[in-house]
């Protein structure tokens, strides 16, 4: 019963494919397309997507295509039918597997043990199973075109043109089925809603169907869940919706590509591409959301969704036929049905635009360099001195300071680098690199930036005292100095620290400098790699002079032992003090009291 409904839309089909067989035939007669356009094929731009590799195929005459999930494999079919080609994308080696009938359109599933591939075939539908490549088959006349729906987890597919069937993803087994309103080449699956889309060929327009309200298994089951947008003028050969579903296109014959609202069904926008589009081989890129379309006269035309603006055009040999896309988005994947080839396109992004006006302001032993960023993306940037490769910086920022670098002039060039590449740029003009020294004259203090000596008299020293500087307001990992002025000294440098401060000791000199009013400065870079000055009246003063010690004493005796050691003291310093004289007196006195007594014993 089935092939008495869809034998009059099979006639229709089989009528309608030897007239684009004549097209096909009468297009290649009318160009001499040079042999060596297929060895060579144009790269295209130099950056965007370009043709990176063409391939023959197994068999002539290749149509319809499909990639696996993985990216790993190609499902091909062929104008003169009875095989499906699996092709390894890394060898490009093939296996064939054996159909009824001819070129027809091939899909792929995801399955609970990874992915099925459904092929049609003139009267069946086809299953193959990855890695035996197994095939087997279920009954499913005129297929034109299939689809896989998110929402159902099943399949849809329009068969003869006239009629709407589910089927099984793992088998394609028909479910059920329901007579189409209108006569339909093309099918997409909304995402998230049950509803499918078909291009009405002959009635010059696009139904959306509403799954829910299909009278399945009745001949004019879609005819009360069917809203029908017309497009004038048009011959709709191909249907595809966004990834997100808010947006279906529709492309015809003659190059009309159509963007329409899926929310209020309604159309937005439309676009005339340059070509013959006989077949179906509209895509679109399922991570970007980009269009692709591939002309019957050579070109591929990858267009902006939003616009509908042709952002790259990928000139190739004539006799294009279909597209798939890799599931990553990386990659498009171009049959060539009068070359036997397929043809990969890869996306290849610009390597970055170089950094702007980069300028040096020098500084003892250290460099402050300065550029304008990159207008690609955000690059990484690696300051180099001219004619070295070798970093002195790496930064994501449009600044960085340089430290350690040797006495003389420099240039340097700031190279910008992305995923896609690196770009140098120009050098900045030349700037000296100098010694640590003063300043001739106390700058212009920097706001922000500070110096004191550390401790309770932030502003007062003594000659030849070793202090503590703190500077702050500081670059980190910069160095700064600080010197003394009225007559200009270098007292030291000091690293600053992450918090931008700077704290080591310095002397403050002995001599040649009057006691009195002062300047302590700190040079360097602000964070912002700006000359930084810090600027503090200070009072330097002479140091007391020591006190005298006092004279040891003149005593006749001594309170230290024999072993150094301090005695203890048995009187007082004014007793060992008393003159000689005394004792003199007392012995005198004595020897006259004894020869009294010696002349009185005489007596």
């Amino acid at each position: 019963m089935r092939d008495t409904r869809v034998t009059p839309a099979r006639t229709r089909r089989a009528q309608r494919s030897a007239a684009i067989a004549t097209a096909l035939a009468a297009v290649a007669a009318s160009f001499a397309w040079p042999a060596a356009a297929l060895a060579e094929p144009d790269p295209g731009p130099q950056s965007g997507w370009q043709a990176s590799e063409t391939f023959t195929t197994s068999h002539l005459n290749p149509r319809d295509v499909a990639v696996s999930p993985g990216n790993d494999h190609l499902f091909v079919n062929y104008e003169d039918g009875d095989v499906v080609n699996v092709i390894d994308v890394a060898t490009q080696a093939g296996v064939d597997r054996a159909v009824d009938g001819w070129g027809e359109p091939i899909l792929t599933v995801p399955a609970p043990d990874g992915y099925r591939v459904l092929a049609a075939g003139t009267n069946d539908v086809y299953s193959l199973t990855p890695g035996t490549w197994t095939i087997a088959s279920e009954a499913g006349p005129g297929v034109d075109a299939m689809t896989y729906s998110q929402h159902t987890g099943t399949v849809f597919s329009v068969d003869g043109g006239l009629q709407l069937s589910e089927r099984n993803p793992l088998t394609g087994a028909l479910e059920r089925w329901a007579g189409l309103s209108n006569f339909s080449m093309a099918i997409a699956a909304h995402p998230s809603l049950p509803i499918v889309y078909t291009a009405n060929l002959i009635e010059e327009s696009v139904t959306a169907i509403a799954l829910d309200a299909v009278e399945w298994g009745d001949i004019c089951g879609c005819e009360n869940a069917s809203t029908m947008l017309d497009l004038p003028g048009s011959s709709p050969a191909d249907i595809a919706i966004s990834p997100d579903g808010s947006a279906l296109y529709v492309l015809d014959d003659a190059g009309a590509l159509f963007s329409i609202d899926t929310a209020t069904f309604t159309l937005t926008d439309s676009r005339s591409l340059d070509g013959m589009f006989p077949s179906a081989s509209l895509s679109v890129n399922p991570v970007t959301g980009e269009i692709v379309a591939a002309d019957l006269l050579g070109d591929v035309f990858v267009i902006d969704p939003a616009s509908l603006d042709v952002t790259d055009t990928v000139a190739l040999s004539a006799g294009l036929w279909d597209t798939a896309i890799s599931p990553d988005g990386t990659r498009i994947y171009v049959t060539n049905t009068w070359d036997s080839v397929i043809s990969v396109l890869e996306h290849v992004a610009p390597a970055p635009d170089p950094a702007t006006n980069v300028r040096a302001t020098p500084g003892a032993r250290q460099a402050a360099v300065l550029w304008g960023a990159s207008a690609t993306g955000s690059p990484t940037y690696t300051v180099t001195a001219a004619g070295s490769d070798q970093a002195l910086c790496v930064t994501t920022a449009t600044f960085c300071i340089i430290t350690g670098l040797p006495v003389g002039p420099v240039q340097f060039v700031v190279t910008a680098t992305t995923d896609t590449g690196s770009t140098p740029s120009q050098p900045s003009q030349a700037v000296t690199i100098t010694a640590p020294a003063a300043p001739a004259s106390v700058p212009m203090p920097t706001g922000g930036a500070t110096i004191a000596f550390a401790g309770s008299q932030p502003a007062s020293a003594l000659f030849g005292q070793k202090v503590d500087v703190v500077a702050t307001g500081f670059a980190p990992a910069s160095f700064v100095d600080v010197s003394l002025h009225s007559s200009p000294v270098l007292l030291g440098s000091g690293q600053v620290g992450a918090d931008g401060t700077a704290t080591f000791q310095v002397t403050i000199p002995a001599s040649g400098i009057e006691p009195g009013a002062h300047h302590l400065v700190a040079s360097g870079f602000t964070a912002q790699g700006a000359p930084a000055a810090a600027v503090r009246q200070i009072t330097l003063a002479a140091a007391p002079a020591p006190k005298p010690t006092p004279p040891a004493p003149n005593g006749g005796g001594s309170n230290t032992a024999a072993d150094g050691n301090r005695l203890a003291s048995t009187g007082s310093d004014a007793d060992r003090g008393q003159p000689l004289w005394a004792a003199a007196i007392l012995l005198a006195v004595g020897a006259a009291a004894v020869t009294a007594a010696r002349l009185r014993r005489r007596a």
